[in-house]
C-alpha cells in the first residue's frame, strides 16, 4: 500500500520553483523560498529518497526540433491483448511522448508529436499494427495553450 505522502508549504514551494527550472541552483531557489542553500539541498534529498520527485528531466521546444505536428490518438484493443503489451509495443515509437490507460470507449490515449500529416499517417500504421489495436480514433492539436 502507498504511502501518503503529505508535503509542507516549504515543500511545495521548492517543487513549484524547480518545476519552473530544475536547473535553478538551490541558493536560487532557497533565496525564493526562504531557507538556506544547506536546508533547500536537504529537503530536495529527501523528496528523491521518498519518491515525491521522480528525476530532473530536459524540456526541449518542439518547434525548434522540428516537431510542429501534435495529435492525440485514442487507442482501442480488442480485448484478448493486454493494454500493458499494446503499451510495450507503443514505447518502441520515439514519436509517442506519452502513454495513458484510461476508462470509457478507449482503453489507451497517446499524444504524439512530429514533422508534419504525413509523418502521422506512418505512425498511424504502425500503432494500427500491434497485435490487439482494434481501432484508433485521432485528434490533431491546432494551437496548445500552454503545457508543463
Amino acid at each position: 500500500m502507498q504511502e501518503n505522502l503529505l508535503l509542507d508549504d516549504t515543500d511545495a514551494r521548492i517543487i513549484t520553483a524547480l518545476r519552473k527550472d530544475s536547473r535553478r541552483s538551490y541558493s536560487d531557489v532557497g533565496t525564493e523560498v526562504g531557507l538556506s542553500t544547506a536546508a533547500v539541498h536537504e529537503r530536495v534529498k529527501k523528496l528523491l529518497e521518498k519518491g515525491v520527485i521522480e528525476r530532473f528531466s530536459l524540456k526541449t521546444d518542439p518547434e525548434k526540433l522540428g516537431l510542429n505536428f501534435t495529435a492525440f490518438v485514442a487507442i482501442r484493443n480488442d480485448g484478448a491483448a493486454h493494454c500493458k503489451d499494446i503499451a510495450a509495443r507503443m514505447r518502441e515509437i520515439v514519436e509517442v511522448l506519452e502513454l495513458h490507460s484510461v476508462a470509457g470507449e478507449y482503453d489507451l490515449l497517446a499524444k504524439i508529436r512530429t514533422t508534419h500529416a504525413r509523418a502521422l499517417e506512418d505512425i498511424l500504421y504502425k500503432v494500427k499494427a500491434i497485435p490487439g489495436v482494434v481501432r484508433t480514433t485521432t485528434t490533431v492539436v491546432l494551437n496548445t495553450e500552454y503545457e508543463i
